[in-house]
């Protein structure tokens, strides 16, 4: 139907996002708050104004844009793919996760896992944070926090699943901001981990009063060993990308910030993807127990997991956080 336009109207919507009419154009509100209270929360702008007749514009997180371009409208998750190299950027608000932000992102993974033309899939996160695991903001504000909680970590959990499910490609995480818990834990799920010397990481889940998961049991003593591993997730202390890099935890430090790792990024990928094979003999030959050891971390985790969702330390820890 059609209808007068006028600046300020909301005329449409996109993954939590609001299109705002602006003069000749529109703009895109990611986020808004209900009232500048400190007792309301920063949310996906769609679930602070719902509105059932907005027209959902019809844009694909899996089709491919041009090798360096950027979306020209509101898009947290899409790639670029150049020469075999495929960049997939997930560029959310904070860092953090929602449970529907998982699910568009692992369909995207998958999409790009089936496809035979790419050799190698790169993580790159967003700029300013490449991941800081799920949403406590969102969860905060759901009907239930300890069923959005199961829900917002299980849906990450398949995220890291859809990563180790690459078996014929190398995969890279690219980190070009800060990460923190699952999104550090994420990232390790990668063949290579590769950072700038800026990034600094929060590799632990306590301050929650939680366990953690993303398969992180598995991935973190696989690089550092397990007495490293108990000591980086129980001392609650920022570490950065330097010393992960001499602990193991990462495998290239590139460049001094974002714009040095992504001026070298494609040649190093390049270079990477004509030196696979080593990486993907030893890939194939792990696959046959691989599914299993990772279903039996990932279920010791979520067995964890369950419990701290419902005690009340992890949710008394939670509403201060996002309230403070």
């Amino acid at each position: 139907r059609a209808w007068r336009v006028r600046p300020g109207d909301v005329i449409g919507r996109l993954n939590g996002a609001m299109l705002v009419s602006c003069g000749e154009g529109g703009v895109w509100v990611s986020h808004l708050k209900a009232s500048p209270k400190k007792t309301s929360l920063k949310l996906p702008a769609t679930s602070v104004l719902p509105s059932a007749d907005l027209p959902t514009l019809p844009i694909s997180p899996c089709a491919p844009l041009p090798p360096g371009a950027r979306p020209q409208t509101f898009q947290d998750v899409w790639t670029t793919r150049q020469d075999g190299v495929c960049y997939v950027h997930f560029d959310f608000y904070n860092g953090a996760m929602s449970t529907e932000q998982c699910r568009r992102l692992e369909q995207v993974l998958w999409a790009v896992g089936e496809d035979p033309d790419i050799k190698v899939v790169v993580l790159m996160g967003g700029y300013n944070f490449f991941s800081n695991g799920i949403h406590l903001n969102v969860i905060e504000s759901s009907e239930c926090a300890a069923a959005e909680s199961w829900a917002n970590i299980t849906a990450i959990d398949d995220v890291v699943k859809a990563i180790f499910r690459m078996r014929s490609k190398v995969t890279v995480a690219a980190m070009q901001g800060n990460a923190g818990a699952g999104g550090v834990m994420m990232a390790l799920a990668a063949d290579q981990v590769w950072s700038h010397a800026g990034v600094v990481l929060n590799p632990h889940y306590r301050k929650m009063a939680l366990f953690g998961s993303e398969y992180w049991t598995y991935s973190l003593p696989r690089r550092v060993g397990i007495p490293m591993a108990e000591e980086l997730t129980t001392n609650l202390q920022p570490l950065l990308a330097t010393e992960a890099h001499r602990i193991g935890m990462i495998d290239e430090i590139v460049g001094s910030d974002a714009a040095d790792l992504n001026a070298q990024l494609h040649a190093r990928c390049l270079h990477l993807q004509a030196d696979s094979r080593d990486v993907l003999r030893q890939k194939r030959a792990a696959t046959p127990s691989l599914w299993a050891t990772l279903e039996e971390h990932r279920h010791q985790e979520l067995l964890h997991m369950r419990r701290c969702f419902h005690g009340n330390e992890y949710h008394e820890r939670r509403r201060k956080f996002v309230y403070h």
